[in-house]
């Protein structure tokens, strides 16, 4: 079974990337993950830095969002 992975910050140019590779993967009959990808900050402090959950809620909602425009590109396949 053929895999492409497909890393996303939902950046303009990883949205690109993602129309890109879902039609690719559509081509070539492969399977397509996606995932998204950010930087975190280095902590120059004595205390740590955590990612609020409200980032991880608009993650998984844009995630979600970016899979249904591609089901509608690639026709569900």
């Amino acid at each position: 079974m053929k895999t492409i992975i497909a890393p996303t910050d939902f950046s303009g140019v990883s949205i690109n990337a993602v129309d890109y590779a879902a039609d690719m993967a559509v081509d070539l009959c492969a399977e397509l993950i996606l995932f998204h990808v950010s930087e975190q900050p280095v902590a120059v402090s004595e205390v740590s830095f955590t990612v609020p959950v409200y980032d991880k809620i608009v993650s998984e909602e844009k995630i979600t969002n970016l899979k249904n425009s591609l089901n509608i590109r690639t026709k569900t396949k």
